[in-house]
């Protein structure tokens, strides 16, 4: 009798110890395991404690403005050249898609991958806009970054180059060329700005958590990076076969997610795999723009709400142009009449605040000096399908400093139709889903603080 009491003790215990286990568990994000198919990396701001690769000295919201600009600028140029030539214009083919986030310093999301044998971590950007993945080298020139944070080849006993007529060379068609002394495939990029970068395109293996091994990750190694700012390394996350997205699908399917965190003591993740989505997501179609499908994800934005209110917009406003969710740009773009109806609504309900003066791209700024809650009114962008991002301050503000906060709308340049952006301000603690296999963009709230 004694040896059964036992042993439904043990098992009572056994059991409570499995019931504790699933419900902490359910609070916790997502890590891979051995066998799974899903992956989490943790997302944090550059600019956070735990990051490696902070900037010596903060952007201001003005400088940071001015790059988002110039990186939206070329968005548009790139969309409508393809759009009335039904082909990428040549100088634009090869300016854009590497690239594209790191170089006008709009990115300030970061993950950590290992690179190499034996492993070697490095902090880098993500961006859905960009296809080829890329880290600062050893031999990099003007890099202005410390030799740790450089990637050595030389150091793994992976690594091996990868030749002028390989599937890979081929696959980064948009950047790459080559070598004939050394018959090894190379990128050179030069930009609208006359910034180049250029290098090697290399395979090694890529180690994303511990039992998460990609070997032959195939991304660029650079020699040259002409910016003044440090080189920090980005991978892409487009549908180009290039990107990292497409090189780890085969393994967690074709979907990712994201949850950028609100501030610089919070984070979010980077999740591969349909296993790590949360159930109460709600999805848009995914727009086919060919000839960019490829490169960036566009959806359809149908209208905006702001307190509750829906904008008396006429449905073309928005039928007119595509809109891309940026994981890259900062703020949303969105068509002058939109916008002006969003900015004529939203300043009805911020008269307790003074109207500032603007010098930054953004034209609605507040000083919100002296007010210890600060109350805004909920902006709604409403998705074709029934998806929607409702925005708190978090979503809707931009600060520039601890007194002065702006909306973090603008429009844009109505001329050639073009592009809108979701921006990744208004994508905080947002779960986004990119499910490329069932064409179509998911939003849920509550993905992380």
């Amino acid at each position: 009798m004694a040896g059964f009491s036992n042993y439904f003790f043990a098992l009572a215990v056994l059991l409570s110890l499995v019931s504790t286990f699933i419900s902490d568990s359910s609070q916790q994000p997502l890590h891979s395991s051995q066998d799974s198919k899903f992956l989490n990396l943790t997302v944090v701001h550059r600019e956070s404690a735990y990051s490696s690769i902070a900037r010596e000295k903060k952007l201001s919201l003005e400088q940071i403005l001015k790059h988002d600009t110039v990186r939206f600028n070329i968005f548009d140029r790139f969309i409508s050249g393809a759009s009335k030539n039904g082909t990428i214009e040549g100088s634009l083919a090869v300016s854009i898609p590497a690239y594209f986030g790191s170089l006008f310093d709009t990115n300030n999301f970061v993950v950590t991958i290992g690179l190499g044998t034996p492993k070697k971590d490095f902090t880098v950007m993500f961006d859905t806009g960009s296809d080829l993945s890329w880290i600062p080298c050893s031999t990099c020139r003007e890099c202005e970054a410390p030799k740790k944070l450089l990637f050595d080849p030389t150091e793994s006993s992976t690594y091996s180059s990868i030749r002028c007529n390989s599937d890979e060379c081929s696959q980064a068609q948009d950047s790459s060329s080559c070598s004939t002394e050394s018959n090894t495939c190379r990128f050179a990029i030069s930009y609208a700005d006359g910034t180049i970068t250029e290098g090697s395109i290399i395979r090694d293996t890529l180690t994303l958590a511990p039992f998460d091994v990609l070997p032959n990750f195939v991304f660029g190694c650079s020699d040259y990076y002409s910016m003044k700012h440090r080189a920090v390394g980005l991978i892409g996350l487009s549908r180009e076969k290039v990107s990292l997205f497409s090189q780890v699908s085969q393994k967690y399917g074709e979907v990712f997610s994201y949850c950028i965190p609100s501030s610089l003591s919070s984070t979010g993740y980077l999740a591969f795999g349909r296993l790590a989505l949360p159930p109460h997501i709600k999805y848009t179609p995914m727009l086919t723009m060919p000839p960019v499908v490829g490169l960036l994800y566009f959806v359809r934005l149908a209208g905006i709400k702001v307190a509750g209110k829906t904008l008396p917009l006429p449905p073309t406003v928005f039928s007119r142009t595509a809109t891309a969710i940026d994981s890259g740009g900062v703020i949303t773009r969105l068509p002058p009449l939109a916008y002006n109806a969003l900015r004529s609504e939203f300043q009805k309900h911020m008269t307790e605040y003074t109207l500032m003066p603007h010098k930054f791209v953004v034209d609605t700024c507040y000083d919100m000096s002296g007010h210890k809650n600060l109350n805004v009114p909920t902006v709604e962008l409403l998705f074709d399908g029934g998806a929607s991002l409702s925005l708190d301050f978090d979503g809707t503000m931009i600060m520039a400093d601890d007194q002065m906060g702006c909306l973090a709308f603008t429009a844009t340049d109505d001329m050639h139709g073009g592009v809108s952006i979701i921006g990744n301000t208004q994508q905080k603690k947002y779960t986004v889903v990119y499910d490329v296999t069932n064409g179509k963009v998911g939003f849920g709230s509550g993905g992380c603080a």
